[in-house]
């Protein structure tokens, strides 16, 4: 029996990107070897979300689904996706990207060829003209900017000095999720946090499943700079702060405490603020300060809610 893809795109406003994503993802070669759906899921949109969803119908037809997840969170709207879809080889992508027409076609070969159970595809930056030289030439610093997993054009099995598959380019096979579970609804975007895809990525691996990279399946994925703003990166940091905390948390890592709060963190986040003055003549010097002092106050305000919260439940 051939494969069915399920190709799952959570959403939230953005039906400008959306779709080129679209128009790309249902142009997929599959030269008659499987077969595949496209499951869009609208978490909430407020803008013309669904009618792009609809103008692509004369492309898609029967495979192309319009879903609407009212709780928010992308997590939900990805565990939605998973339920509803139909494919024996479910994948997820971003609703802003532009897939390789092989895309697909390199994930079934994959799991066909390699009888892997996750595979992290490429994903390769696509930069504005105007894109500052400092962004270009240090994209894996400009993490919360530049979205990038790229270990070339070859195919070879995951491994830890690798870094973790992210959700813009990432497959599965059914039985992944029937024994791993799903999508953290309390991690990600409309949760405060980043990293649903990070913590999966760990998940799967404690259950020694057999994880995959696969360079010949691409999708470039647009930097948009209005992420240098202060206020985003700000934003993104201390998402990720809150994440790397709540894992730590949940872990059960032991830490000298000041109130709740690692005394590690206290030290560093001091020693930062000393350091400010010196790193605003700069602005990639500025960015590298920004993202660690904001990542290390995420974390500071993710141990202190839970000392308060586990204080309360006594």
């Amino acid at each position: 029996m051939s494969d069915l893809v399920s190709v799952i795109i959570a959403t939230h406003n953005r039906s400008g990107h959306l779709k080129g994503t679209l128009e790309s993802v249902l142009k997929q070669n599959t030269e008659n070897r499987f077969d595949f759906e496209v499951l869009v899921v609208d978490n909430n949109s407020t803008d013309a979300t669904q009618s792009v969803v609809e103008s692509c119908r004369a492309a898609g037809g029967q495979r192309l689904k319009y879903l609407f997840e009212s709780r928010q969170g992308k997590s939900f709207a990805l565990n939605r996706g998973i339920e509803e879809s139909q494919g024996n080889i479910l994948v997820m992508t971003d609703d802003d990207v532009v897939a390789d027409p092989n895309w697909l076609s390199a994930l079934v070969e994959c799991f066909q060829k390699h009888s892997c159970d996750v595979i992290g595809g490429r994903v390769l930056p696509t930069f504005p003209a105007e894109t500052p030289a400092w962004v270009r030439d240090n994209p894996v610093q400009m993490a919360g900017v530049v979205v990038l997993l790229d270990y070339g054009q070859g195919v070879m099995p995951f491994a830890e000095s690798m870094n973790r598959f992210i959700g813009a380019n990432f497959a599965f096979k059914r039985e992944v999720f029937e024994s791993c579970g799903v999508f953290r609804t309390d991690l990600g975007p409309g949760q405060g946090t980043v990293g649903e895809d990070t913590e999966f990525s760990y998940r799967v691996i404690r259950k020694n499943k057999n994880l995959y990279y696969c360079g010949q399946a691409v999708v470039w994925h647009p930097v948009d700079l209005k992420r240098l703003a202060l206020k985003n990166i700000v934003n993104w940091h201390m998402a990720l702060g809150r994440f790397n905390a709540r894992c730590d948390i949940e872990e059960g890592k032991q830490y000298a405490a000041f109130a709740g709060v690692p005394q590690y963190l206290i030290r560093g986040i001091s020693g930062d603020i000393l350091k400010f003055f010196v790193n605003i003549f700069s602005q990639k010097i500025f960015f590298n300060w920004a993202r660690n002092f904001f990542r290390k106050l995420g974390m500071i305000l993710e141990y202190r809610a839970n000392y308060v919260r586990t204080r309360s439940e006594k």
